[in-house]
């Protein structure tokens, strides 16, 4: 079992220009207790890298088998998902391990990463030209055993808030072997460049 801790980071102001006074007020009255309490201060981040990286993500070649780790290491899938059937968008969302990028995911895409046993600090963080997005981040940890595979999903939600109006949020969030699997033979690797 994969112990770690989950952290939701960001946010911004919500919907500032999308909303009337009225609906502003319950929205940030509601958001506001949520928001405190999955607040974390900037330092506890360990797991994002710089913050003015940005890459572009292309799909790589789908069909590839799922490989092991290497000997006396362990092996962790980050599946970029997005879940929202109001739109067609693909979210670019960053990945970091331990203070440094390690690529980016799209929808349906993945990043693969072979690492060393013991802790280690993830992050996820949207990538866009919108703060109240580019401000979201997820992060996790937990402690890699050797032989092990791991499956993160990078998840972007939209759901629909006050007035029917949508407001996307970012969770990463650790899933099961056999989910980690489904969704991997749902995805295709993230070949992800740094501009």
């Amino acid at each position: 079992m994969m112990a770690g801790r989950s952290w939701i980071v960001g946010g911004g102001e919500v919907g500032r220009r999308l909303l009337g006074p009225g609906l502003l007020l319950a929205a940030l009255l509601s958001s506001r207790a949520t928001a405190a309490y999955a607040q974390a201060p900037a330092n506890v981040a360990p797991g994002c890298g710089p913050g003015d990286a940005s890459f572009d993500v292309q799909d790589g070649k789908s069909g590839g088998q799922e490989t092991g780790p290497p000997a006396g290491k362990a092996v962790v899938y980050i599946i970029g998902y997005f879940n929202s059937a109001a739109t067609k968008a693909t979210p670019t969302i960053r990945v970091g391990m331990d203070g440094a990028w390690i690529g980016a995911t799209r929808h349906n895409s993945y990043v693969r990463e072979e690492i060393e046993t013991g802790t280690h600090h993830y992050c996820a963080q949207w990538q866009s030209r919108l703060k109240s997005l580019s401000s979201q981040t997820s992060l996790y940890n937990f402690v890699a055993d050797p032989g092990r595979v791991y499956y993160l999903r990078a998840a972007a939600h939209s759901d629909a808030g006050v007035g029917g109006i949508t407001f996307p949020y970012l969770a990463l969030e650790p899933v099961s072997e056999d989910e980690g699997r489904l969704l991997l033979s749902e995805s295709v690797p993230a070949v992800s460049t740094a501009k």
